[in-house]
């Protein structure tokens, strides 16, 4: 049953060998006027080409204009923007105007008919809680935090304010244990009461998957210590301290409320053979969501679903013309 895993493994290794020994003598032989050596690798040089393929894509590149058709349209008295698609172009873009603009006129504003209509639900899950990593990328992506500075930073919290748990740690959960004292940590923390009576109403119940199933060790993930915070001790955090007590604070709110419930709609709608679609995607319940409150920025007008079926009328009352350029590929990450 297995032996040709076996084989595979051992043709692998004659690859490493036949391929990467022989070609990186040859290669640093014919350069032999350096003192460098050129390895050839079985994965190593497959994996170089592609990068260097996309860095000389990237250098060569060229933007260019190209332009995308939207329609402004109502259905069931609600406003909608479609999207024109088309499998023909690429990625529905056209790099004539005038090819666009006789699309437009070839589809004009008046009715359409929708031809697909779908909706889906999805539970999402609070993350899991901070493990030192984890931590450090998303400090990253927020506010550009370098991965030594959110380290530093960290470890101030732990060792000199006594906010949070030992920072080095790559774990994402906590024991039992820790689990348990989760009401006293969360009435220790300087929040708003209206965090405080969410959690109340999910009875101070921690979601299970960040509880570790075996031992995990000696550090758990981060979480607040439990030492009771005031909003003066709040306030003598600096910044980028404050940053990451928060980060670690409603990741750790978070765990104890319920999952977020996310809907999304699509809508497909069709005027002289010519195809637009929508797509809505609206939080119906918050969950856990409703942690997240430190740097959230005032909330832009919500979206709602369309009540909406195969066979309703999208009455297009405006058709745009929408202008862009292309951009180079981005590097691997």
């Amino acid at each position: 049953d297995y032996n040709n895993i076996y084989f595979a493994g051992k043709s692998r290794s004659y690859a490493d060998y036949i391929i990467g020994l022989n070609s990186t003598m040859g290669m640093t032989s014919k350069f032999k006027n350096t003192k460098e050596i050129y390895t050839i690798g079985r994965v190593q040089t497959p994996t170089l080409r592609i990068i260097v393929d996309l860095e000389r894509e990237i250098n060569n590149f060229i933007s260019k204009p190209y332009f995308k058709i939207t329609a402004d349209g109502i259905v069931n008295d609600v406003s909608l923007v479609g999207n024109y698609i088309n499998k023909d172009l690429d990625n529905n873009r056209f790099f004539s105007k005038d090819d666009a603009l006789k699309m437009i006129d070839k589809i004009g504003i008046g009715d359409a008919v929708i031809t697909k209509a779908e909706s889906n639900k999805r539970y999402e899950k609070p993350k899991l809680l901070y493990s030192l990593s984890d931590l450090q990328i998303d400090m990253d992506k927020r506010y550009g935090m370098s991965p030594i500075d959110v380290l530093n930073t960290a470890q101030a919290l732990y060792e000199t304010h006594k906010l949070i748990t030992y920072p080095r740690t790559d774990e994402n959960h906590i024991s039992e244990a820790l689990a348990k004292r989760g009401l006293s940590i969360v009435k220790s923390l300087a929040i708003s009461n209206s965090s405080k009576d969410l959690i109340l109403k999910n009875n101070y119940r921690i979601n299970p998957i960040m509880i570790a199933k075996k031992d995990i060790g000696a550090h758990e993930a981060l979480t607040p210590t439990g030492l009771v915070v005031s909003k003066e001790k709040i306030e003598s955090l600096k910044p980028n301290e404050l940053k990451v007590y928060m980060a670690i604070v409603e990741r750790f709110l978070a765990a104890f409320l319920e999952d977020a419930v996310i809907e999304k709609q699509k809508l497909v709608f069709v005027k002289n053979d010519e195809v637009f679609n929508t797509e809505i995607e609206v939080c119906t319940k918050e969950g856990h969501r409703a942690a997240y409150q430190f740097g959230k920025k005032e909330k832009s007008e919500s979206k709602s679903f369309i009540s909406a079926k195969e066979g309703d009328i999208v009455c297009i009352n405006k058709l745009n013309l929408v202008e862009g350029k292309t951009t180079p590929p981005q590097r691997f990450t």
